[in-house]
């Protein structure tokens, strides 16, 4: 009898020493769970980038976008692809919208004002915006496009072959970009409004070379609607004593424009909203 009490203790003790080491191993596991939820979770707001505040730029010189709550946006530089044409590759445009706040400001004596006048900045022009394959298209090789010929139409036009390939292209939400001459069909580019994909093709010799392209590069082509004026707009210059100008934009009609703003040719786009 005793002996079958002593076995039963032996057993209860057992199992409580089972209960308390596997209680350790839960409490373990839970509190190495959180600590890697806190370490991933610093690790990942360590990452996020600092924001930029006015204070930021002040030393600097510049074009900047000044929102509401003193943050600072810069903007991305563009590239001329063609040194004598108004066309552009980059990132996306500075926005300033201006319902929410945004100011157009410059910092430093490195933006350009408009000729004889001082307290005037000046925008060069108006652009549209597209995206390209970052290469530029010969129509006059292309026999096929997305399974439709294509060479045979545009030799037949001769001169007027832009006509035939607005329509052609227009179905494919495309556009061909050239002057009237045919040397511009042979070195054009092809644009969309939205990123695209589309296949082509041609013969070299007698080896078929089928072309996949993808439109997904921000291409910007400039345009001067009043040729005789020179530029976009014109616009007072605010002066403050916090360090930085702010470019009126109370009248400026809302829009896409391109402006060289400082003396080392940086180009940037502005979507003024």
């Amino acid at each position: 009898m005793v002996s079958i009490m002593v076995r039963k203790l032996i057993i209860v003790l057992m199992c409580f020493v089972l209960c308390l080491s596997f209680s350790s191993c839960v409490k373990d596991t839970s509190s190495k769970k959180e600590q890697d939820i806190s370490t991933t979770t610093t690790e990942e707001m360590s990452s996020e980038p600092d924001v930029l505040m006015l204070e930021d730029i002040l030393e600097s010189e510049g074009v900047y976008c000044l929102h509401a709550d003193g943050s600072i946006t810069t903007p991305n530089k563009l590239t001329q692809i063609e040194d004598d044409r108004w066309i552009y590759t980059g990132e996306a445009p500075l926005v300033i919208d201006r319902t929410a706040g945004d100011s157009l400001i410059y910092v430093g004596g490195m933006v350009r004002m408009s000729a004889g006048n001082g307290e005037q900045f000046e925008m060069d022009f108006y652009a549209e915006q597209f995206y390209w394959s970052g290469d530029k298209v010969n129509l006059m090789t292309i026999e096929e496009f997305e399974g439709v010929e294509l060479e045979g139409e545009i030799k037949e036009n001769g001169i007027f072959y832009h006509m035939f390939v607005d329509r052609f292209f227009e179905p494919f939400g495309l556009e061909f970009h050239g002057d009237a001459s045919m040397s511009s069909a042979e070195n054009g580019y092809l644009l969309s409004k939205e990123p695209t994909t589309y296949s082509y093709g041609y013969y070299d010799g007698t080896e078929w070379i089928g072309t996949i392209s993808k439109n997904d590069s921000l291409f910007y082509d400039a345009t001067l609607k009043d040729f005789k004026k020179g530029y976009a707009f014109r616009s007072d210059v605010i002066k403050g004593k916090n360090g930085y100008f702010t470019i009126d934009l109370s009248d400026v009609e809302a829009g896409l424009y391109i402006n060289e703003f400082d003396k080392s040719n940086h180009i940037y786009a502005i979507d003024i909203k």
